[in-house]
């Protein structure tokens, strides 16, 4: 018995000394080095604007890593304006700055395709370069990223987005024609008005998907999610050779004209009316 008390005891001593050592630790300026495991601690910050004139492109290509990508529709025929942002975050301020001194960009140009791309020195881990570009609004557009979102505004031609743990967000007057939007752990925001016989192609997993069309434009309905429902907005809904249950809609409104594809998972999926 004396035995067991004994080792009680020596038990609450060593958890006692142990949590002593814990709070002086975090009292003292060993604390600093924590975040600067992990990359912390001190960040910087760089910006730049470049342009490049659009006569004669018909496509823009956009690639970056750990940044966030923003399209703008402008007037046609002006220079396309790409303002870049690099970040940084690392042990000293020093270093930091040497990072995001070391980040470029990078823009080439073949026939009539124009193509932006970030540059690292080495592969990014705590680097990112994020855009925001105004362009032409008849251009095709393909935009490219990670750890980031994307996010287009009156552009009316075809568009491809692809990123991942980010969300997408694209909002036009007029457009886009045809669009692919891919995303994981992310959601996919939609106000636009689409041409008649365009086609959306919306993924993603780990999200919601929320897409705001014209009442009066017929539509021809696939969407499928798992752990998610799936609500349809107003109109006349037909379900003739299709499928309605919680988790997987065919169906057509009108016409069918324009083609609307979404999958996601662990996301519900909205379809609203202006």
């Amino acid at each position: 018995m004396a035995n067991k008390w004994a080792k009680g005891l020596l038990i609450i001593v060593l958890t006692w000394i142990v949590m002593i050592s814990c709070q002086a630790i975090l009292q003292s300026e060993h604390l600093n080095l924590l975040p600067n495991l992990f990359g912390g601690g001190q960040q910087a910050e760089r910006k730049e604007t470049l342009t490049h004139a659009s006569a004669g492109l018909t496509e823009l290509v956009v690639e970056s890593k750990n940044g966030n990508i923003t399209l703008i529709g402008g007037n046609e025929g002006d220079d396309i304006t790409i303002e870049a942002r690099y970040h940084a975050r690392a042990a000293s301020k020093t270093t930091a700055a040497e990072k995001v001194e070391q980040m470029t960009t990078r823009i080439a140009q073949s026939e009539d395709r124009l193509v932006i791309r970030a540059v690292f020195k080495d592969t990014p881990l705590h680097e990112s370069i994020s855009y925001t570009i105004t362009l032409s609004p008849a251009l095709k557009v393909q935009a490219k990223t990670s750890n980031g979102s994307l996010e287009v505004h009156d552009l009316s031609e075809e568009i491809t987005l692809i990123t991942s743990n980010g969300r997408i967000t694209v909002t036009s007057e007029q457009g886009p024609k045809n669009l692919v939007a891919s995303t994981s752990n992310g959601s996919i925001t939609l106000n636009t008005v689409p041409e008649k016989g365009g086609h959306y192609n919306l993924r993603t997993s780990n999200g919601s998907v929320r897409v705001k069309l014209p009442e009066e434009l017929g539509v021809s309905l696939n969407a499928r999610t798992s752990n998610g429902s799936i609500n349809l907005g107003a109109g006349e809904w037909s379900f003739e050779g299709g499928r309605l249950s919680r988790n997987r809609v065919e169906a057509q409104r009108g016409e069918g004209e324009f083609q609307l594809d979404i999958v996601t998972s662990n996301g519900s999926i909205t379809l609203q009316d202006d």
